[in-house]
C-alpha cells in the first residue's frame, strides 16, 4: 500500500527578523510532525519570529492546531511571535470553532502579515 503526501511543507527567510513556514494542502494528522519538526528545527536556529503562510492549505484538523498552539506558547515564552496566514473559508471556520483564531494574529495575505511584523519588531 503507498500513501500519497497530501501536504507540502517548505520555509525561507523573510527579512532580518522573520522566517516563513508555508504549509498547504491537507494539514492533518500525516502532516503534523512534518510541520511541528520543521517549526521547532527553525527555532532551535534561533528563529523565533515566524509566519506560517496557510494560503494553499486546504483542510486543518485538531493535530495541526495543536502543533500551532504549542510552538505559539513556545515561542512567546522566547520573546517571538507565531502569525497565520488563511484565506480558506474552511480553515478559517475551523480556526474560528476551535478559538485559536483569538490566540494568534490572523492575516489574509503573507505581505500583510510581514508588513505588520515588521512594524511591531
Amino acid at each position: 500500500m503507498s500513501v500519497t503526501m497530501t501536504f507540502e511543507v517548505r520555509h525561507w527567510e523573510a527579512g532580518p527578523q522573520a522566517h516563513v513556514v508555508a504549509a498547504s494542502g491537507e494539514l492533518d494528522l500525516n502532516a503534523a510532525p512534518t510541520l511541528r519538526e520543521t517549526l521547532v528545527r527553525l527555532t532551535d536556529l534561533g528563529r523565533i519570529d515566524l509566519v506560517v503562510d496557510m494560503t494553499d492549505a486546504t483542510f486543518v484538523d485538531s493535530t495541526v492546531i495543536g502543533v500551532l498552539v504549542g510552538r505559539l506558547k513556545a515561542l512567546r515564552a522566547l520573546g517571538g511571535s507565531l502569525r497565520l496566514v488563511c484565506q480558506n473559508e474552511n480553515v478559517l471556520r475551523t480556526f474560528e470553532v476551535s478559538g485559536i483564531d483569538r490566540a494568534f494574529a490572523m492575516h489574509p495575505t503573507l505581505a500583510e502579515a510581514l508588513a505588520e511584523h515588521n512594524t511591531v519588531r
